[in-house]
């Protein structure tokens, strides 16, 4: 059967210029620069062609074996099978027929056997910008500046509208995120901003044309605004910027009056509203997208990182096993295959900087099958605190940074891998406690025991809503700084034992605030200093809390912190007696 090919008329003739008139050309063509994406069985690479004598930008996105659930699946439905490529085009059809800015389609083609799709490309148009909402909105990105007061309430006005746009035709978009929205100024445009949508592929639509009931409506606004606050995170978003999203949105979805009220467009904008701001971050943090990560000779590290790894002669995974030099911190109960070095890295440019390195030599078995159980088997001791590292950064809970981390495998089986952190400013919680508790000077006024108990809350709240659990949440795991401007900044270290997602994860949330718990000293930690952190953790969310659940997560907590206490008694009991012995 003979490919389907498609052309926008007025691309054709610059097409066919470029070697490009039929569907072997476009799956055969080389790209213009390196792959923007590159998977199992699809890529998208840059083209430039050139069209009335000036070169433009292009991107083409090829599918070399159309996966099962796009070909075959649809087929147990009594359905055709329908690749990628096909229906992105025909979404962008319909956004370009409503009015909706998105990339522009230029040329479509899909070959068949037997009527399932077997290889697909879709070309379109590269956007006139290059700054997304990402960019404009998200501490962290040095990329572009962040917009003004009037330019950011316009923002989120014209961000409203073009959710609105696709929310007409009775669409949802899985993929809708910070990074697949671009921004301009316009003057020309009612709103100041031109924005694009990109990578719509799994844009779909409902059994409805339209935003016909308030049931569909809400339903629409709160998946998709949902998504779209869950990626411009750690960005702190006001109850103006949503009420400017709001109106952007009711002045462009074009409903029936009624359809949808104002209570359910209340309790939307409460699911992706001021309550899920992160805790406030430090002024030097940077978003893990920004930074450049690099394996070479078994080593993952940043340019800059290398660089100093390089002038303090640590060149691969042997030099770091070797003798390093630093301070050797050891602790009680430290296993032997695990080794912690203080060092003090010096280059000509940055002068000094000090850091940790982390050793794991030859895990044991038990530690082994307890890694493979609890993360990706493909992952090192090393490498799952460097990506819980760069997941908490990615949602807004400052944490170390990782300078470099390396794993040497056999398998699924760990042989060694090590992991460098920079020194974070400030000291432990629980130092400050223990000050407290010999220097009465030392307290906190009460203003600011407010804020560290309220920042507390919400750092722990912010992990756990996004299902992550610490498992070591003691006060000697949370560093306290302050800001410039005097703002008190809370950090989590140490990583390694930390789960994501697990099954039973209120489990996990009980042990979490039972470690706080525990490792509060009183008298230094009143009654009321716990109460106030369980009202900011669970009730300032929440807003209301019945009596009764109270006085269980109370009573839950207050168990469970016993259980800790029993075990740390007979811990040490049995570590006197070994010593005794």
């Amino acid at each position: 059967m003979n490919p389907l090919l498609e052309i926008v008329p007025e691309y054709r003739a610059a097409l066919q210029a470029a070697g490009l008139g039929d569907f072997e050309g476009f799956m055969r063509v080389q790209g213009s620069g390196p792959p923007a994406s590159r998977h199992a069985h699809r890529e998208t690479v840059p083209l430039e062609i050139v069209i009335d004598g000036k070169p433009r930008a292009f991107f083409l996105k090829r599918v070399f074996r159309v996966p099962p659930r796009h070909a075959v699946a649809p087929l147990l439905r009594l359905r055709r099978g329908v690749s990628q490529p096909r229906h992105e085009w025909a979404v962008l059809w319909d956004l370009e027929r409503a009015g909706v800015s998105a990339m522009k389609r230029v040329a479509f083609g899909e070959r068949r056997v037997l009527g399932v799709p077997r290889e697909a490309f879709l070309l379109v148009e590269k956007v006139p910008c290059e700054t997304t909402l990402r960019h404009l909105l998200v501490p962290g990105w040095k990329k572009g500046g962040g917009p003004g007061e009037s330019d950011r309430r316009r923002l989120f006005e014209a961000v409203g509208a073009l959710m609105a746009g696709f929310h007409r035709l009775g669409m949802t978009w899985p993929d809708i995120d910070a990074k697949h929205i671009f921004a301009c100024r316009a003057s020309e445009e009612p709103l100041g901003w031109r924005l694009w949508m990109v990578d719509v592929e799994r844009m779909t639509r409902g059994g409805r044309d339209s935003a016909s009931t308030a049931h569909d409506g809400a339903v629409r606004l709160a998946v998709d605004g949902v998504r779209l606050r869950e990626s411009l995170l750690p960005c702190r978003l006001t109850r103006r910027d949503m009420l400017h999203f709001g109106r952007g949105y009711l002045d462009a979805i074009d409903v029936p009056a009624g359809v949808l009220s104002a209570a359910e467009l209340r309790s939307t904008a409460r699911l992706f509203g001021e309550w899920m701001n992160p805790p406030r971050l430090p002024e030097d943090h940077v978003h893990p997208g920004a930074r450049t990560m690099e394996c070479v000779s078994e080593v993952v590290a940043t340019p800059e990182a290398r660089s100093l790894l390089k002038a303090n002669g640590i060149h691969g995974l042997e030099d770091v096993f070797g003798p390093v030099g630093g301070q050797r911190l050891g602790k009680p109960g430290l296993a032997t295959y695990r080794e912690r070095v203080r060092l003090i890295l010096r280059d000509a440019t940055s002068g000094e900087r000090v850091c940790y390195l982390k050793r794991y030599d030859r895990p044991p078995l038990r530690e082994q099958l307890r890694r493979m159980r609890e993360h990706d088997r493909r992952d090192s001791t090393a490498k799952r605190e460097a990506h819980f590292i760069k997941h908490l950064s990615r949602i807004g809970v400052p944490t170390m940074r990782a300078l470099a981390w390396g794993q040497e495998m056999s398998g699924r089986w760990e042989r060694r891998s090590f992991l460098i952190t920079e020194e974070l400013a400030g000291e432990s919680l629980e130092k400050l406690a223990l000050r407290a508790e010999s220097d009465p000077t030392a307290i906190p006024r009460p203003r600011e025991r407010h804020e560290i108990i309220r920042q507390l809350a919400i750092l722990v709240r912010h992990l756990h809503r996004h299902r992550y659990f610490h498992r070591d949440l003691y006060l000697c795991h949370v560093f306290i700084s302050r800001n410039a401007d005097g703002g008190i900044v809370l950090r989590l270290i140490d990583l390694a034992r930390m789960i994501e997602r697990p099954v039973f994860f209120e489990r996990w949330v009980l042990k979490d605030l039972a470690a706080l718990d525990y490792s509060s000293p009183s008298p230094v930690v009143t009654r009321a200093d716990r109460i106030r952190f369980l009202y900011h953790y669970q009730w300032a969310g929440a807003r209301r809390l019945r009596k009764e659940r109270a006085r269980e997560i109370i009573r839950l907590i207050a168990a469970r912190t016993r259980r800790m206490a029993r075990h740390d008694a007979n811990r040490r009991r049995r570590r006197t007696e070994r010593h005794a012995t």
